[in-house]
């Protein structure tokens, strides 16, 4: 199958920077299907085992962590005083609610796969949902979202920078391509309202360091679930590509630091990292495709 996204669209708005112009957030359609005819191998991403179990990893934590971002961001659209950003944020929780249910219907490819997920996802989403969410304030899990939405943003850009999807079957590239194309494109809505609703930088602060630390741990566990599922747990070969993705290659830990601690800056913005032109091949689309 090509691994082209399909039914294009002209060209987005460039801004004077040269950016793609982001000024209307809206879901697109995921038109693929992850039935029985989806023959997906296991290791889908260049037959590398930790960079396709980084991905899964990826995707077990996707549904219940768009959920959530989908309640904080609910609960406070009626009091942001912005009537545009109101809009915007109506067309950021219609994209996460899309983002949830497709990663919802991946999970089906690593079960026909062979993989548990149900202890993983047992563990975090009682850890996260039952226990440190109903501990959390309605402000703290705002700050939580923008800081989740820096680190996805991130995630994003590492991804797609390094072409790390290019080689791998479509029916599971384009689901994390669009994903992350998204990411970009709404990467300042979580920030503006935040700052529309509060600002508070202590609060923004306290909550990006519980994120980062929350999300590398699930992310990591996740990982190391899936192979010591599929026994490559002990091959050198996946721990060294590990520390090449995190360290030295993709640079993603020194990224995600560098970026999380931005976020705390007074004169920072979201919009102020240059990235739109990753995303803007796949933001053509309206419907995504094999």
């Amino acid at each position: 199958m090509s691994k082209n996204n399909s039914l294009k669209k002209p060209v987005l708005p460039k801004n004077e920077s040269g950016e793609m112009s982001v000024d209307n957030i809206a879901p697109r359609r995921f038109l693929i299907d992850y039935d029985e005819s989806a023959d997906i191998k296991k290791h889908w991403v260049k037959d590398d085992g930790f960079l396709t179990h980084w991905m899964n990893a990826y995707t077990l934590t996707i549904p219940g962590g768009e959920d959530f971002n989908v309640r904080t961001i609910r609960s406070y659209i009626d009091d942001i005083t912005d009537e545009s950003l109101r809009n915007t944020a109506q067309g950021f929780v219609a994209q996460e609610l899309s983002h949830g249910k497709a990663h919802g219907e991946f999970l089906k490819v690593l079960t026909r796969q062979g993989y548990n997920t149900k202890i993983f996802l047992s563990i975090y989403n009682f850890l996260s949902f039952k226990v440190l969410e109903p501990l959390s304030t309605k402000l703290s899990k705002l700050a939580f979202v923008v800081a989740v939405e820096r680190i996805n943003e991130l995630i994003a850009e590492v991804n797609l920078e390094h072409k790390l999807l290019d080689e791998s079957p479509s029916e599971a590239a384009n689901l994390y391509k669009w994903h992350f194309a998204e990411e970009i494109e709404h990467k300042s809505v979580a920030y503006d309202i935040y700052q529309n609703i509060s600002g508070n930088r202590f609060m923004l602060a306290y909550s990006t360091l519980l994120c980062y630390i929350i999300n590398l741990t699930f992310l990591i566990f996740g990982t190391t679930a899936c192979m010591v599922q599929d026994g490559s747990i002990l091959n050198p070969k996946n721990w060294l590509r590990g520390f090449r993705y995190f360290f030295t290659k993709e640079k993603f830990f020194w990224k995600l630091s560098w970026g999380c601690l931005e976020l705390q800056k007074k004169s920072f913005h979201p919009s102020q990292n240059q990235n739109l032109h990753l995303a803007e091949a796949i933001l053509k689309s309206r419907d995504i495709t094999a």
